[in-house]
């Protein structure tokens, strides 16, 4: 359990990771991760000088005004925030971002967004991101070739790429796309006390669990930008810290494979 109270800019799982020790030897310089989501808002003080140039690759999207609570946003903080501002502070804050809009931000990814999806894996590989956070996801696409085929391209590139299990635990528990694809870590949550959060969706296709309740993140109140604890972040702030975990490891280790990298991450 946290040494002190928990606060925005000390969430209880920095205490849990050791974070302070761990920035000694590394804050994630050097790796870029690539955040397939809705956009991010790079005017935010904690993400000013983090985020790289992206791409929008929502059919007839708009870029969205900048607000400071959008999904992609909280991602893209709970990796590289840097705290800067009162804002968020995330775990690798020496990391780049590489936004890749693939979200409309409204209900979530549906199946016209899915060549989005596969179209900003092969976007961020060419883009030389060594890691894909995919805080998305979608049912009922496993003979969606496209997306298939982007998943090929990233493994002989050696791209790890995270995606988020779900949070239909308490439902259907139903798997989604593409967490449940080969090469992908598929993402699980759990709370402070390292147990399955109950809506984290659960099954064979879920690779690494990671801290998904009580994190971090702008306007979880609904109340303008305030930085708050969010009492339920579900699989998908569970897979932005696992990918930021990973950019850890990696920029400690940059002669590493993935495979190196992910087979730490899975015997600790």
């Amino acid at each position: 359990s946290p040494s002190h109270a928990d606060s925005p800019d000390n969430p209880w799982y920095a205490s849990t990771f050791r974070l302070e020790e761990i920035w000694e030897h590394t804050r994630g310089e050097g790796i870029t991760v690539a955040v397939i989501d809705s956009w991010v808002d790079d005017s935010l003080p904690e993400l000013e000088g983090q985020v790289l140039d992206g791409t929008d690759l929502v059919p007839g999207g708009e870029e969205p005004s900048a607000d400071g609570v959008d999904h992609g946003t909280a991602m893209a903080s709970l990796i590289a925030g840097t705290g800067a501002g009162g804002g968020v502070r995330g775990l690798a804050p020496g990391v780049r971002i590489l936004p890749v809009r693939a979200d409309d931000g409204q209900d979530g990814v549906t199946v016209r967004v899915l060549d989005p999806i596969a179209e900003g894996i092969r976007y961020a590989v060419e883009e030389g991101a060594q890691i894909i956070s995919l805080s998305i996801g979608a049912d009922g696409i496993a003979t969606h070739d496209q997306l298939g085929d982007a998943l090929e391209i990233a493994a002989r590139a050696g791209v790890l790429i995270f995606a988020a299990t779900g949070n239909a635990g308490e439902a259907d528990n139903e798997p989604v796309e593409p967490s449940n694809r080969q090469g992908v870590v598929g993402i699980g949550a759990v709370d402070r006390n390292g147990e399955r959060a109950g809506y984290s969706t659960y099954g064979p296709q879920v690779a690494l669990a990671s801290p998904g309740d009580e994190v971090p993140r702008r306007g979880c109140t609904g109340v303008g930008e305030a930085v708050c604890i969010k009492e339920r972040g579900g699989t998908s702030s569970a897979t932005a810290i696992a990918s930021a975990s990973a950019a850890l490891i990696w920029s400690a280790h940059p002669d590493w494979t993935k495979n190196q990298v992910l087979r730490v991450m899975v015997e600790t």
